[in-house]
């Protein structure tokens, strides 16, 4: 469906065919979730401040280098690696803080339409 988050909605269950690239930050309202399945990696550009959401995918990667810290509110999830190697420009700072923190959020995955666990028991790529 998408290869930038850009071309995702606030809220609900998108699947993607390929990688998906996440250049901006997103936001989700408090009372909806927003599940992103993706037959790909996951790439998170080194300006990115803040991810709302679940992510699965085979790979998950947050790399790069900025002065200001990445935090994910929600889970990821992968198939292979999640690779949160991401790093300060500032090179002290990597020493007081982490670079990428994440806030695990399991009510994400209770606020999701009662319909989604039927989607995604039944899901297959290609079908």
């Amino acid at each position: 469906m998408a290869d930038d988050m850009s071309q995702i909605g606030t809220s609900g269950v998108y699947f993607v065919d390929g990688n998906l690239n996440i250049n901006s930050n997103n936001t989700i309202a408090s009372n909806k979730s927003l599940m992103i399945v993706v037959n790909g990696d996951i790439n998170v550009s080194n300006s990115v401040t803040q991810v709302n959401g679940i992510l699965v995918a085979k790979n998950i990667g947050a790399t790069g280098l900025n002065n200001s810290q990445l935090v994910f509110n929600g889970s990821l999830y992968a198939e292979n690696t999640i690779d949160l190697s991401r790093g300060f420009t500032t090179k002290r700072l990597n020493n007081a803080n982490p670079a990428v923190k994440v806030i695990y959020n399991p009510e994400m995955i209770f606020k999701l339409p009662p319909e989604t666990s039927k989607i995604l028991t039944n899901y297959k790529w290609g079908n």
